[in-house]
This record gives structure tokens, sequence and C-alpha cells, in this order.
């Protein structure tokens, strides 16, 4: 993948487009199983398909010579479901009001720009194997992760993902008012 990225960029530049080109590269989600032995999601729990840490928080950048400024980092988490918007916005693109509908991202301009420094609109991450009741379903709002396991009859846990970013204290039990509130957000 590096190689490729690198030859679109190299491309990019002989074509003297790459100012007018904006570049996202992001993984889709975390490693597979740890149990082959060959990949890792670090101290984080969890792996793809799962709603865990380790399952939902990867690596991604973004690059667009000449407006966006390089080596800038952000810890304000971001999905794939952020990219419309930001295209949108980028090229002034506005839906007509009879075509109106509800958009899930965000303009990551904003974060981008350092302008915003944490994401107001919670996020919405799900995996639906429709195998066995598999429906794991995850929603971060501020510093909490509400998830439902991706397993047959799997149980709904509570975390707060900035003081536990290793998901090792369920506070399902301890914040009734809470888990309730974002259950019904998810």
């Amino acid at each position: 993948m590096d190689e490729q990225i690198g030859r679109l960029r190299a491309k990019l530049r002989e074509l003297g487009i790459e100012k007018n080109t904006l570049l996202f590269f992001c993984s889709d989600n975390g490693p597979s199983s740890t149990h082959k032995g060959i990949s890792s999601a670090g101290p984080f729990k969890g792996h793809k398909h799962q709603m865990y840490e380790g399952g939902l928080l990867v690596p991604a950048c973004v690059e667009w010579p000449g407006t966006i400024e390089a080596g800038k980092e952000s810890d304000v988490r971001c999905a794939t479901v952020d990219f419309f918007p930001t295209i949108a916005s980028v090229v002034d693109y506005s839906f007509s009001k009879s075509k109106e509908r509800p958009i899930d991202g965000i303009d990551l301009m904003p974060i981008i720009n350092e302008k915003v420094t944490q994401r107001k609109k919670p996020l919405f991450f799900g995996y639906r194997r429709l195998y066995q009741g598999v429906d794991g379903q995850a929603l971060i709002k501020g510093d909490y992760k509400i998830l439902k396991e991706a397993k047959k009859d799997g149980r709904t846990r509570l975390y707060n993902i900035v003081s536990d970013p290793h998901e090792e204290n369920d506070l399902a039990k301890e914040n009734p008012e809470l888990l309730k509130e974002m259950s019904r957000a998810l």
C-alpha cells in the first residue's frame, strides 16, 4: 500500500495537480484476529469486526499541498462517514431543499485547520453479520463509548475512552442513567 500511495502522490506531482487534489488515507478497521499471531492492535482491546478500540481505532491521514500544512496532528475522532460532508464542503455543494437528507458525518476541514478541537456530533459504528444474531454496534459521544458486543447475545458495555482507552473498566452498572441515555442514542 505504501508503494502504491507513493506512486499516486508522485503522479499527481508529475501532472502538476497535487494542489487541486485532496487525498484521504485510512484503514477501514483494526487488524484481523490476533489468534494467528500476525497482527496487533497494540494495547487496545479487540480486533476487526469488534466494537472495541482495537477494531475501530485506526490511523488516518489527509494531504492537500498548499491547503493543509504538512505534519499537523489531531486526536479528534473521525471516520470515513466524514469524507462525504468534507468533500461537499470543499466543492461548495449543498443539497437542494427537495433533496435534503440527514448526513451522519461532519466536515473535517475545521478540525484539519484547527478551528475545532472536539467532535460535537456522535460517531456510530456497526458490524452486522446476519449470522447467529451477530450485530455489533458502538456510539462514541464525547468521552464515552457505548458498545454492543459483535457476537450472539453480545453484552452492552459503557466506557470512558479518554480515562480508560484500553476499555478495562465497564461503567454500565455504576452509571445507569448515562447507559440509558446512550442506549437510546445507539
